[in-house]
């Protein structure tokens, strides 16, 4: 059976003892900025809310899959790749899918770190 999402170690660890999670939306990593400013804003983004305190859960899709938590491989992927798809809640469904390389926008980010 196909799992249509991963939760990354961290955010899963950070659910199960109740701690703050702070969901990033990744749309800004593949269409906002170019390369390799991308990179360097999402990293910066991520650790802006480590030092915080709570934990950075950036969501995205790869291959189909919608991870909750990406690693620095999958914000590579999304930053180089050009042909990643901008999904918000009409179109998530239809990059998973297809199985393609997806950024979340605010809005599909916000539903799926609220299920």
């Amino acid at each position: 059976m196909y799992k249509l999402y991963e939760i990354n170690q961290d955010v899963q660890k950070a659910i199960d003892l109740k701690k703050p999670i702070v969901a990033l939306e990744s749309t800004l990593i593949s269409h906002g900025l170019p390369y390799p400013e991308n990179i360097k804003v999402a990293k910066e983004s991520i650790n802006a809310v480590q030092d915080s305190g709570a934990v950075a859960a950036t969501i995205g899709i790869i291959n189909g899959k919608i991870k909750v938590g990406l690693d620095n491989e999958d914000i590579d992927v999304l930053a180089r790749d050009n042909n990643v798809q901008k999904v918000s809640n009409h179109n998530i469904n239809l990059s998973i899918y297809k199985k393609e390389n997806a950024a979340t926008t605010v809005a599909s980010t916000i539903s799926i770190a609220s299920i």
